[in-house]
């Protein structure tokens, strides 16, 4: 197996935010996240993905990421 990932959603008044993706399929030719908690602004937009190496997300005046 590849991947089994487990989709991680915030509950609440915060909408259907993705805060951690993890893997239980344990192969290193899998997804490579390692469960990090994701970012968000007061927006809604995604301003970080530490499972990627994503430490900064900006939005420009159209609220565009950049």
């Amino acid at each position: 197996m590849i991947d089994n990932l487990q989709y991680i959603y915030t509950s609440g008044n915060t909408g259907n935010r993705l805060t951690n993706i993890n893997d239980h399929a344990q192969n290193a030719t899998g997804y490579e996240g390692g469960g990090q908690t994701i970012g968000y602004d007061v927006n809604g937009n995604m301003i970080s993905m530490p499972d990627k190496g994503i430490s900064v997300i900006k939005y420009n005046h159209l609220n565009l990421p950049h």
